[in-house]
C-alpha cells in the first residue's frame, strides 16, 4: 500500500548564485556546491517514516537532474511511479492507477524543495531560509508555511548529494540515499515524457 504522496515521492532542485548575498555564506556555500556540475544521475533508496520514527514504506528508483530545470524521479520499487518536470509541466505518473496528474513547473517549484535543485528562480528560492549543518550539511526551511513540505536537508558526500532528508507538514520524513552517483549531466530527451494511450489525465496547471 502506498503512504506518501506521490508527486512528492515521485525528490531533489542558476539561480541560487544570484541570491546568495541574501542567505549569507551558507547560500554561497549551497550554490556552490549544488551547481557545481550541470546535472547528475543516481540510484537512492527511499525511506518514509511516520513523526514517531515508525517505518512506513522503503522504496528503490533513480533520480536525474539537468540545470536549471530539467528533473526526474522514477521509482521501480515496490510500486512504480514516475515524476517528470521539463521547466514547463510536472508530470506525476501513475502506471497502477493508469493515471497522470500535470501542474505548473512554475507553481508547482515553490512548494517542493526537491524541485528546487534546478530551479532558476529567484522569487522561488526567496520562500526558503538556508543554514549551515556542518561542513557538508545543509538546513532549507520554508519561511512561511502553506507547502506540502516544511524543509529538507542536503547532505554531500565531495561534490556529490549523498542524502536528503525531506520533512512534509503532516510529520512524515522522507530520507534518499543516494548510490552509484554519476557527475555526467544527462540530456534533455531524458526529461521528455509521452503520456501513455489510455491513462486518465487530470491537468491542474489552470487550476
Amino acid at each position: 500500500m502506498k503512504t506518501g504522496n506521490p508527486y512528492l515521492s515521485g525528490v531533489v532542485l542558476a539561480g541560487l548564485f544570484a541570491v546568495s548575498a541574501v542567505y549569507g555564506d551558507a547560500g554561497t556555500d549551497l550554490s556552490e556546491r549544488v551547481f557545481k556540475t550541470a546535472g547528475f544521475s543516481a540510484d537512492f533508496v527511499q525511506t518514509v517514516k511516520s513523526g514517531d520514527g515508525k517505518v512506513l514504506q522503503e522504496s528503490r528508483g533513480e533520480m536525474s537532474l539537468l540545470r536549471p530545470e530539467f528533473f526526474r524521479m522514477e521509482i521501480s520499487e515496490p510500486d512504480e511511479s514516475l515524476l517528470v518536470a521539463d521547466g514547463k509541466a510536472v508530470y506525476s505518473y501513475d502506471p497502477l492507477l493508469e493515471q497522470v496528474v500535470i501542474y505548473s513547473f512554475d507553481r508547482e517549484v515553490g512548494n517542493s524543495p526537491l524541485l528546487l535543485l534546478v530551479s532558476p528562480d529567484k522569487k522561488v528560492w526567496d520562500r526558503y531560509r538556508i543554514e549551515s549543518r556542518g561542513k557538508d550539511a545543509f538546513k532549507v526551511t520554508l519561511r512561511e508555511p502553506g507547502g506540502l513540505v516544511t524543509e529538507m536537508e542536503i547532505l554531500f558526500q565531495g561534490d556529490s548529494i549523498s542524502k536528503l532528508n525531506v520533512y512534509e507538514t503532516d510529520g512524515k520524513v522522507s530520507t534518499y540515499d543516494f548510490v552509484s552517483v554519476s557527475a555526467g549531466a544527462p540530456e534533455k530527451k531524458d526529461f521528455r515524457f509521452d503520456i501513455p494511450e489510455g491513462v486518465t489525465v487530470d491537468d491542474q496547471r489552470g487550476k
